[in-house]
């Protein structure tokens, strides 16, 4: 696995020129598969426990912009559990309009359908 270093934009004035090439690769004999991760405010488990009917996947400009992500990764609050959407399910996603808590400006983001998300215990990741 390859994590890239962080870069943090002083401002959002600047931020586009902070925008990075993937938040984690896992490497193979042969490929570099980008992984983005986002982390949720909330506790979730599983599809079960999960707050909303479908899972934001990014905002579409940011989709868009990342060219192939081979997965996206939910981090819960706790960091106990991840909701993983692969980017091979794309062709299923819709767009929904939100407001997000940090910006307080409508955007529409890309979501993914629940029945196409697979949560996973994140321990048990790095212990097997």
């Amino acid at each position: 696995m390859e994590i890239p270093p962080l870069r943090l934009a002083p401002s959002a004035a600047v931020n586009m020129k902070y925008l990075d090439g993937g938040d984690l690769f896992i490497l193979t004999d042969d490929r570099r598969l980008r992984v983005e991760v986002k982390h949720r405010q909330r506790h979730f488990s599983s599809a079960e426990d999960w707050p909303d009917p479908h899972v934001f996947v990014s905002n579409v400009p940011a989709v868009d912009r990342n060219g192939v992500v081979y997965a996206y990764a939910v981090v819960s609050i706790d960091f106990a559990h991840a909701a993983v959407i692969y980017g091979s399910t794309k062709p299923t996603w819709y767009i929904v309009e939100r407001v997000p808590s940090n910006t307080g400006v409508a955007e529409q983001v890309y979501c993914c359908p629940m029945e196409k998300v697979e949560f996973i215990k994140l321990n048990e990741v790095a212990d097997g």
